[in-house]
């Protein structure tokens, strides 16, 4: 097939050379070479803007200049939204809304094939080619920004942060969710992205914790770098409840349920950065102090790891008492807290097939009934009920 491609695509510039009549040059169109060979290989690769994307991760991005990656950003990150979007139809439970056609056809420009649902391989199942399609798509994205620190800092990465967010809901290959958070250090080291992101992006990176335990000690490494480079964070957190996950992660017993030793020592270090926020710093010690106990306020300005020496040990405070049982009950009740709160974040943004910046509702008055049922939690822990 390759063969006779290229031999019939040769054929009008070998008639030119032989006959010389046109003092032009002749120009050959690549743009739609798919076009005229629809069933050349080529023609089912996926293909965003003018790259084919797997061509361009095998190669590394060698050869694409800034200028060239730049024009490459855009139509990427907005493929990856229409695919992260219509992979989660594809899921049980979701489906695509009414308003909203699942298919980029309106988006031309995005590829030369429909990425919403035209497979390559008759054998592989439409869910199975979409999730090729979101994997090749991230690490393509990954060498697009290592390639060009530039591109970083674009406004194209700042209005796409709920579709980076949004494929760490998904189920994925463990490769899609480190290409998600390689990219999301890379952003997350500008001061501007960081203050931008809502808290419901927040919960969704720090829940990788429990979705893909095998990548949870790079989330918390991005978290953790979020807080650090800007207050608003911080207070995004806190709104959002984003403490109870941290206390999730936290009161895992060590080597048991997926977690170790260092991710909860990273998880610790999401807290005391917290606390140690200038603004906010404070409530975020009162707060995570009223899901634990009053004596853990003075030891979240500890390094990580005497947090989680302390966490692991036993004392008595405001009437509570902290011992392996308590947390394995109050480990129990954090976990069904987090459920509920996400079932509502879910309703309230589904994924969408658009980057968005618009503000996010924040499940502000769920994160506060939580700690009223918490503190009812402890009335039962302390009455053996």
């Amino acid at each position: 097939d390759l063969a006779a491609l290229l031999c019939k695509e040769l054929e009008p510039i070998l008639e030119w050379l032989s006959t010389g009549d046109d003092p032009r040059g002749y120009e050959w169109d690549s743009s739609t070479l798919s076009s005229r060979h629809p069933n050349s290989a080529d023609a089912h690769e996926l293909k965003v803007g003018l790259i084919y994307v797997r061509h361009f991760v095998a190669a590394e991005g060698v050869g694409v200049r800034l200028a060239e990656g730049r024009e490459f950003l855009k139509p990427l990150l907005s493929a990856l939204g229409h695919e992260t979007f219509f992979y989660a139809t594809l899921l049980p439970g979701q489906s695509s809304p009414p308003e909203v056609t699942v298919t980029s056809a309106a988006q031309p420009e995005v590829s030369t094939r429909e990425l919403t649902g035209e497979v390559a391989a008759a054998s592989a199942s439409v869910a199975e080619q979409a999730a090729s399609n979101i994997n090749e798509m991230w690490a393509a994205l990954v060498i697009l920004l290592e390639n060009h620190v530039a591109l970083q800092t674009d406004t194209s990465c700042l209005a796409a942060q709920s579709v980076v967010f949004d494929t760490l809901r998904l189920h994925l290959e463990q490769d899609v969710h480190l290409s998600v958070l390689r990219v999301l250090a890379m952003l997350s080291r500008s001061a501007e992205f960081a203050s931008q992101v809502k808290g419901s992006s927040l919960l969704w990176l720090l829940n990788i914790c429990r979705l893909a335990p095998a990548v949870a000690l790079e989330a918390l490494a991005v978290a953790t770098e979020l807080a650090r480079r800007s207050s608003n964070v911080v207070r995004t957190m806190i709104d959002a409840g984003c403490l109870l996950p941290l206390a999730e992660v936290l009161l895992r017993p060590p080597r048991s349920h997926g977690a170790t030793t260092p991710e909860r020592v990273a998880a610790a270090r999401v807290l005391t950065t917290l606390v140690g926020d200038s603004l906010h710093g404070a409530e975020v010690a009162e707060k995570a102090s009223s899901i634990l106990t009053a004596r853990f306020r003075s030891v979240f300005e500890a390094k990580p790891e005497s947090l989680v020496a302390f966490c692991d040990g036993e004392h008595m405070a405001g009437g509570r008492q902290w011992n392996a049982t308590a947390r394995a009950i109050l480990l129990e009740h954090l976990q069904d807290e987090i459920d509920a709160l996400l079932v509502q974040v879910s309703e309230l943004e589904p994924i969408s097939p658009e980057p968005t910046v618009a503000p996010r509702a924040l499940p502000v008055e769920a994160w506060l009934t939580a700690l009223d049922r918490l503190e009812r939690c402890w009335a039962r822990i302390r009455d053996g009920t």
